[in-house]
């Protein structure tokens, strides 16, 4: 049975391309968000075959829209997980046309002799990453619309999968020497490039400035190569995925927001994040422990540090571990029921909370 990972790509006989999300699936479909559709008008492929994208933004809200349109027109596609609790987009494996895989792609682009001008780019870039961190290029993907070969080369970015938390790990610190080196081709966003994200961000998720800005500071895995957009996304390799769809079982338990302290962010880099927790204010009042924050929002990966103080607010989970029997609770970011109204935040001035605060 073939395996997916996250960021891979997966076309329909429709034409649909989705984009995978996770690295746990159920045996008979594949977990993914639709990404582009088929129309003669879209900006993205050739004259023979053109795209355009079901989402101007990744917010829940966006994907819950994307969910509701295939639940009316392609409920093939639209899936009522009993183990997650929640209705997604996922692909039933039968209906998989074609399955697009990062590393592959690159291993084809390395080795090609036509290539056009964002191509190039990605391979020199593969090329600097891999010599500044020491990770093998084998261990690097290509994702987006590169992987499905629907790009433009005048305005399409470029997308890298990185495997394993170690070479994450290496990748992260090779970006932030490159950041630091006024003579490297490889910079942190330019002042407009990044005026625009700050400004996206407030609007989609109503931050306040200061706290923008904060996320801003800390976000790694984006940048300018060359004049384009590049960004980084960390992937589980194969031996660290040890969860199997179905092992455990998760049941809602309403919204809850309070305060909390990370203690471990480890496995923050990937999707879904995850942060282990030292709760110390929760309303309404909680009396189980909470161990970790999980989010499926790219947004929130690789953000926050150990040490780090946070407010919250996001779905309540009871998790059953069905070959021990042991029940544990988490905090989930990006679902349906909070309905975009979730958050994870620096808090700042390191005081109690409030849903109505700025945000």
């Amino acid at each position: 049975m073939d395996t997916y990972f996250d960021r891979d790509f997966i076309e329909t006989p429709e034409g649909f391309l989705f984009c995978v999300v996770g690295c746990v699936h159920p045996r008979d479909r594949v977990i993914a968000y639709l990404k582009y559709v088929p129309d003669s008008d879209g900006k993205w492929g050739s004259e023979k075959r053109r795209f355009r994208r079901t989402m101007q933004t990744y917010s829940v809200l966006q994907v819950l829209s994307n969910i509701e349109m295939l639940k009316q027109k392609y409920p093939q596609y639209v899936f009522n997980s009993r183990v997650l609790g929640i209705m997604m987009s996922a692909v039933p494996r039968w209906l998989v046309k074609r399955h697009f895989k990062p590393r592959e792609q690159l291993s084809q682009l390395l080795v090609s002799s036509s290539r056009d001008e964002l191509e190039q780019d990605i391979v020199d870039l593969v090329d600097k990453l891999s010599e500044d961190s020491k990770v093998d290029k084998s261990s690097f993907g290509i994702t987006g619309s590169v992987l499905t070969d629907i790009h433009h080369e005048d305005f399409s970015d470029i997308d890298i999968a990185v495997y394993g938390l170690s070479n994450s790990t290496k990748i992260k610190n090779a970006v932030l020497s490159n950041f630091n080196d006024s003579s490297s081709y490889v910079k942190p966003l330019a002042d407009a490039v990044y005026s625009r994200t700050v400004a996206r961000w407030r609007r989609n998720y109503g931050f306040s400035l200061e706290k923008a800005k904060w996320f801003a500071q800390r976000r790694w895995n984006r940048g300018i190569f060359r004049d384009r957009l590049f960004s980084i996304h960390p992937i589980p390799g194969a031996a660290e995925v040890k969860e199997r769809y179905g092992d455990k079982l998760f049941y809602p338990s309403g919204i809850v927001e309070g305060e909390a302290r990370v203690v471990d962010s480890t496995e923050s880099v990937f999707l879904p994040s995850k942060y282990r927790l030292s709760i110390i204010k929760i309303k309404p009042h909680f009396t189980f422990n909470i161990e970790e924050m999980v989010s499926y929002e790219g947004f929130y990966s690789g953000i926050f540090s150990v040490g780090d103080s946070i407010i919250f607010r996001g779905k309540l989970e009871r998790v059953m571990d069905k070959n021990t029997r042991v029940v544990t609770w988490r905090i989930l970011i990006g679902s349906i029921e909070a309905k975009g109204r979730d958050y994870i935040l620096p808090n700042l001035d390191n005081h109690d909370p409030s849903i109505d605060e700025d945000r």
